[in-house]
């Protein structure tokens, strides 16, 4: 009963995808999804609902990197929320395609400095989760999320990691202790922790030496 009702309303979706093309350019940011899901899509090149409903859920899973099935669920769900569908084709004037393609470059562009900025110059976001006082059970379920760095799991969400094999809440708590520790916490956007690093950065050059108190245990944990 539930599947007849989802493809009844992928139908109706499928129906009204010769809407006016205005309506794909909203940005997948608008769709709620996790930190972690964005900044997987967006790394990948998806900006907008007109990139994002071109793609099957397979071609997802198979391209997209940090992306499970848990993450496509969510996306489906959210997409249908805002009547949109995987799979559906949309005639863009080509023009208004040109923009759109300078549109992804420039944010891809921009998305790629504060990356680099933030992995090249803070060794704690960097550093593997390996290098964590983690059980081995939890690094083992995390990595095989695709789950590798500090940075990657600021990115998570609670209700992510609850939902992955051997992790519980006693696991998420002890991750939670883990990253509070070094000043981060879960679901962080990329934005917010260069944000951070550049506050920090402020409060170094206003004291005018460097004091380990900025970052609590950041360095004595290896």
């Amino acid at each position: 009963m539930a599947m007849d009702k989802k493809q009844k309303l992928r139908e109706k979706i499928y129906e009204e995808s010769n809407r006016p093309v205005g309506h794909y350019l909203m940005p997948i940011d608008n769709l709620g999804l996790s930190s972690r899901i964005n900044n997987s899509l967006k790394a990948y090149g998806i900006f907008y609902i007109a990139d994002l409903v071109q793609f099957t859920p397979k071609q997802l899973l198979h391209c997209v990197p940090n992306i499970n099935d848990i993450s496509i669920k969510q996306i489906e769900k959210a997409m249908f929320k805002h009547k949109f569908t995987f799979e559906t084709k949309i005639l863009i004037d080509p023009l208004l395609d040109e923009i759109l393609d300078q549109l992804r470059t420039h944010i891809a562009d921009s998305m790629q400095r504060q990356r680099e900025s933030t992995l090249k110059y803070d060794p704690v976001l960097s550093r593997p989760i390996t290098n964590t006082f983690m059980r081995r059970i939890n690094i083992d379920a995390l990595r095989r999320e695709g789950i590798y760095t500090i940075l990657d799991l600021t990115q998570c969400t609670e209700n992510e990691l609850l939902q992955m094999p051997s992790i519980g809440k006693k696991s998420l708590n002890h991750i939670k202790v883990v990253l509070e520790s070094r000043g981060l916490s879960l679901g962080m956007s990329i934005t917010e922790l260069v944000k951070m690093k550049e506050k920090k950065r402020k409060d170094i050059i206003k004291k005018g030496s460097w004091d380990n108190s900025l970052w609590g245990r950041l360095l004595h944990d290896t």
